[in-house]
């Protein structure tokens, strides 16, 4: 009895875990030209939808291998999604500046090097 309780609980979750990627990915598809990163949005909700699918095949099918190639797919959607949203950021080689160029020198106190 007690193991069809953790499976109705792991279900539910899983519903949940569904519905969160359905209202990630509705406002991106229904209004994608308003919505910055789409891409990292898809991403990320494909991340969620992955997570709930290695828990049913794990927990309810007991699929462990298939569960494990669910874990890696969704581990590199969850990487695509957050890469979409850094790669504006992320500054790979050529540069020897490392914080990037930020123009004038301003000091500790406000004032510019002109000062």
């Amino acid at each position: 009895m007690a193991h069809n309780i953790y499976e109705m609980v792991l279900l539910v979750q899983a519903a949940l875990l569904l519905l969160t990627s359905g209202l990630l990915v509705y406002p991106v598809v229904a209004y994608a030209r308003n919505v910055a990163y789409t891409e990292g949005i898809v991403f990320l909700a494909l991340a969620f939808f992955a997570t709930t699918v290695v828990g049913v095949l794990d927990f309810v099918l007991d699929a462990t291998t298939a569960a494990n190639v669910a874990r890696v797919l969704g581990a590199v959607f969850a990487f695509a999604g957050v890469w979409f949203f850094a790669r504006d950021f992320v500054r790979i080689g050529g540069s020897s500046d490392r914080f990037g160029d930020f123009g004038d020198h301003v000091d500790a106190f406000g004032g510019d090097e002109d000062d």
